[in-house]
């Protein structure tokens, strides 16, 4: 490999990284003033450009090393890139608002699948050159192998996604109907223990509506699955549910604007509905 291309390589893959990386430290390390400037309007559009970005030098990485016939290098390089991505998913999501949602949802699962093909890819190209020595029957049997394990393991992603948007879809309902039901006592001006009831009742879904925001996107495994909403906007919203149940008033600013929420986390969802997921 010439010097012009390894730096070449080097360039592309830094470029590719540097974003996850930059992401880990402001949040491991508590560095205060990046954190902020990472939440600013204009740096969370950033942020969404430079996913795409990053994804782009990925893939042209990729692309210029099996042109090249580096085939080993190229196994190698995705296999990093690859495990890269995978353990730096919570990092890329932690400044930005449900206002988002919809789009995160969508570069998610296109990230994801995107990775797991490029995981299978560099698997792939890294066993069979170490194993030449092997006849072209078990070769082919290793490929096929990961392959459809990787096709498996991207059916059950985005089915679990579909699954998870298609039940806060429905807790959401149950939310917004519960406290219809407890406004609609308040306004009946019915009897003490009927609206400690409905408040109860309101209470129930939100924890429920909790446990949902808490769930990851793509995959069981908490470590490196995506969330739905970052934790601080989970937590900000269960909390502002929590005192429109204690406050009992449909006309306060904080029932406003979590009901505003609730409708734009419900609207981002409605796309990726399906009943029987």
């Amino acid at each position: 490999m010439s010097e012009r291309t390894a730096a070449l390589i080097i360039i592309l893959g830094s470029f590719a990284s540097y974003y996850p990386l930059l992401s880990y430290g402001s949040k491991s390390l508590g560095y205060p003033t990046i954190r902020r400037y990472l939440k600013s309007p204009a740096v969370r559009q950033a942020d969404r450009f430079m996913r795409i970005l990053a994804l782009a030098g990925l893939l042209a990485t990729s692309l210029i090393l099996f042109a090249l016939g580096h085939f080993k290098e190229a196994g190698n390089f995705l296999l990093a890139l690859s495990v890269l991505r995978l353990v730096s998913l919570q990092t890329y999501y932690q400044y930005w608002c449900v206002c988002d949602l919809r789009q995160h949802i969508r570069l998610e699962s296109v990230h994801h699948s995107v990775t797991l093909t490029v995981f299978t890819v560099g698997l792939n190209v890294s066993l069979l050159t170490r194993l030449q020595s092997l006849g072209d029957a078990p070769r082919v049997t290793i490929s096929l192998t990961l392959t459809v394990a990787a096709l498996v393991a991207f059916n059950k992603s985005m089915t679990r996604t579909r699954k998870l948007c298609t039940e806060l879809c429905q807790q959401i309902s149950s939310v917004r109907h519960s406290f219809a039901k407890m406004y609609a006592a308040i306004a009946k001006g019915e009897s003490s223990p009927s609206l400690k009831a409905a408040q109860i009742d309101c209470i129930k879904e939100i924890d429920t509506l909790s446990r949902l925001l808490d769930t990851r996107l793509n995959t069981g495994y908490r470590v490196i699955g995506a969330q739905i909403l970052p934790s601080s906007v989970s937590r900000r919203l269960i909390a502002a549910l929590r005192v429109s149940v204690r406050g009992a008033d449909p006309s306060a600013r904080v029932w406003l604007s979590s009901e505003r929420d609730l409708r734009l986390i419900h609207g981002a969802c409605a796309r990726w509905m399906d009943s029987v997921a």
